[in-house]
């Protein structure tokens, strides 16, 4: 089976209706794989969206589909999948269970081990949504291992994004160094690849570890330069409405210094 390319239409409206379009046509001849896949990426996009419970149905009928198949390797991606629908409506056991099975299915070694590098993050957020810190940072530090020994330049991004941002909001305050070490290498891995919505969230995040260090000046830089990468790309109203009400709270932070100085400092 070929899949067009131009059924990679991510979550826009026109890809949903191209992809029901698709499956109907899929049922009808037979072709239970491509069932399977275009169940699968309509599963990715309602999961997205405001449509969880159908993106549960979806992930649950390709992965019943590819269990009939005995297609190994796309039962742990749907499985993956379904964690992070689940995950996202609070069934967070149902979720552990799920991205545990997958990553039991998936085989260590370098054709799998980015799938397993992508269940390990998700279990180590559904562990955060557990508070269960401690373990999330294991997933979190073995995904790191396995992005170095792959060498990816967008594994690497990732791992270290998600321990930045732990370090940042996951903690007391005390790890904030090592969340700008990892901010930092985020950035670095970033610079190799063109994605700028993922690094105008990056440079929001690094604003973020400023502002914990009560370092105003460059959280302000961080947030104004993270804005106008996100304006720039088309990237979503969600993640620059984040960056005015940073900017907006280091505003009155920034005034309220200045009003506790002295006058003979304000001078």
């Amino acid at each position: 089976m070929i899949i067009p390319p131009s059924l990679a239409l991510g979550n826009s409206s026109e890809g949903a209706l191209l992809f029901n379009y698709a499956l109907k046509l899929w049922r009808e001849r037979g072709d239970e794989y491509s069932v399977a896949w275009a169940l699968m990426e309509l599963s990715s996009a309602n999961g997205a969206s405001l449509h969880p419970q159908e993106s549960i149905r979806q992930a649950r009928e390709a992965l019943e589909i590819y269990e009939r198949l005995g297609a190994t390797e796309e039962r742990a991606s749907c499985l993956c999948t379904l964690a992070k629908v689940l995950r996202g409506v609070g069934q967070l056991d149902a979720a552990e269970d799920a991205v545990v099975e997958s990553i039991r299915l998936l085989s260590p070694g370098e054709d799998q081990e980015s799938s397993i590098f992508l269940c390990l993050r998700v279990l180590g957020d559904i562990y955060c949504d557990k508070g269960q810190t401690e373990e999330a940072l294991r997933q979190y530090e073995e995904a790191l291992r396995i992005a170095t020994a792959l060498g990816s330049s967008i594994c690497l991004s990732i791992a270290h994004y998600v321990l930045a941002e732990f370090f940042t909001f996951m903690t007391a305050g005390d790890k904030l160094d090592e969340a700008q070490v990892h901010i930092v290498q985020t950035k670095s891995y970033l610079s190799v690849f063109d994605h700028p919505s993922f690094l105008g969230r990056a440079t929001l995040l690094h604003a973020w570890i400023h502002c914990r260090q009560c370092r105003i000046e460059d959280a302000m830089s961080e947030a104004l330069h993270a804005r106008e990468i996100l304006e720039g790309h088309g990237t979503s109203l969600e993640d620059i409405d984040s960056c005015n009400v940073l900017l907006e709270a280091l505003e009155v932070v920034r005034g309220l210094q200045g009003t506790s100085q002295r006058p003979e400092e304000r001078a």
